[in-house]
This record gives C-alpha cells, sequence and structure tokens, in this order.
C-alpha cells in the first residue's frame, strides 16, 4: 500500500479535480473552453485521492507509454520506402 498522502494533497487534489471536472463539463458545452484536457486532469486528481482508481490509471497510463514507445519504434520501420530497400 503506497504511503499516505499529507492532508494538504488530500483536500486539495480533490477540489481541484472536482473544479477541472466542472471545466471540462462547461468546455464541452462551450466551444471556446478546452473541456477534453480540462475533463482529464480533473479525473485524475481525483483519482490520486482513491487508492484502487490511482492503481488502475497509473497502471494505464505505463500502458499507455509503451504502446506509444513501440509506434514510434516501428514508424522508424515503417517509414523507409520498400521500392529503395528491394534496389539495394
Amino acid at each position: 500500500m503506497p504511503p499516505r498522502r499529507p492532508l494538504y494533497q488530500r483536500l486539495l487534489y480533490p477540489l481541484a479535480g472536482v473544479f477541472f471536472c466542472i471545466l471540462g463539463i462547461i468546455g464541452i458545452l462551450l466551444p471556446f473552453v478546452p473541456g477534453f484536457p480540462a475533463l482529464l486532469l480533473g479525473l485524475f486528481l481525483c483519482s490520486c485521492v482513491h487508492a484502487p482508481l490511482e492503481a488502475w490509471t497509473r497502471g494505464k497510463l505505463h500502458a499507455l507509454r509503451q504502446r506509444m514507445r513501440r509506434s514510434k519504434d516501428t514508424a522508424g520501420v515503417a517509414d523507409q520506402n520498400p521500392k529503395e530497400s528491394a534496389r539495394e
């Protein structure tokens, strides 16, 4: 089990998370406010308070990083022109 967070983090993270979730919902409805990034930030901040949800979020972020690394590694191979490599 991860160490317990300090009191200011246990109070600040949920409040900031709720604020950004509300801002994200408003942003989805209004075109000039970026809603999706604010909503993601709010959900991430709220997940930092609940231990199982934090573990799930960290696992998903780790999987996303690995997937991006794999796609970055395979992008270099896919960029090569097959006709040029056949000539060599």
